[in-house]
């Protein structure tokens, strides 16, 4: 595998565990302020972190195939701004069985994402790697009810064909394999499919974001979402992001950093 391969299969490659999301599914620890499982469409599960009574809710996107770590985040930010809490597990991740594919994937964000929007006076949306780039586009289907666009290290530009192939390959060998029994193929124009149907550029330019609305925390030792890149992407963007780097790496490890700059963008400014 060639170090560009490498370099984006480490964005892309799963921990092959359930998410510790996947805890507060459990009717054992949940607490009693918790909300109960919610299935959206048949098809996502979801975890939610209730704060009571709120008018205001945060969507996760986290990012392919999963990070287990956001789920620190959610919960603080429901204590924090009081607001309910999702966290979406895509279709063959997490508690949800079947394949995955990333069409799929976010098709089943934006019914979530649709679901919130009814219920909620304002939704929040935040998004990691592969979930920045969904956070983009399901903050076009929550139109005037958008609260914050929260982007860590987003994704929003997918690697070409020939780099795809390399980081797909190892999950089509391990069983069980996370994409079924889809061919690499498939899986390419499944990839396709994405770049031709949501031109992410053009979805971040029809925004009518407010300043201090789009919040970016980029980690500016990210080899798989260089800082440039995010940099470049921004200005499409019609309103200035409030934009921090963080001397991290893709992942975020130092969370205590990660959490207290998340949570200095967001105080002070109304989320509500």
């Amino acid at each position: 595998m060639s170090t560009k391969a490498l370099n984006h299969f480490l964005i892309l490659a799963p921990i092959l565990v359930f998410s510790i999301v996947g805890l507060f599914l459990s009717g054992d620890v949940m607490s009693s302020s918790s909300c109960t499982n919610t299935y959206v469409a048949e098809s996502e599960v979801t975890s939610c972190i209730s704060a009571s009574s709120t008018n205001q809710a945060y969507i996760f996107f986290h990012g392919f195939p999963g990070n287990v770590k956001n789920e620190d985040v959610a919960e603080i930010f429901s204590d924090q701004f009081k607001a309910d809490t999702y966290l979406l597990h895509y279709r063959g991740l997490g508690k949800l069985d079947g394949s995955f594919s990333f069409t799929s994937a976010i098709e089943e964000a934006l019914q979530l994402t649709r679901r919130v929007t009814e219920k909620y006076k304002t939704v929040h949306l935040f998004g990691h790697s592969f979930g920045g780039l969904v956070a983009i586009i399901a903050a076009n289907e929550v139109g005037s009810k958008l609260g914050k666009l929260v982007l860590a290290s987003p994704l929003t530009a997918l690697p070409d064909n020939s780099t795809l192939a390399e980081i797909v390959k190892p999950f089509l060998s391990a069983p069980p394999s996370l994409f079924g029994v889809q061919g690499l193929e498939a899986i390419l124009a499944d990839l396709d499919a994405v770049r031709n149907q949501y031109k992410l550029s053009g979805i971040a330019g029809s925004l009518n974001l407010k300043p201090g609305q789009l919040v970016v925390i980029q980690a500016s030792n990210d080899a798989e979402v260089p800082a440039e890149q995010t940099r470049q992407f921004l200005e499409f963007f019609s309103t200035p992001p409030k934009y921090r780097e963080l001397n991290q790496t893709h992942a975020f490890p130092d969370r205590q950093s990660f959490l207290k700059t998340l949570l200095d963008e967001l105080k002070g400014s109304n989320c509500g």
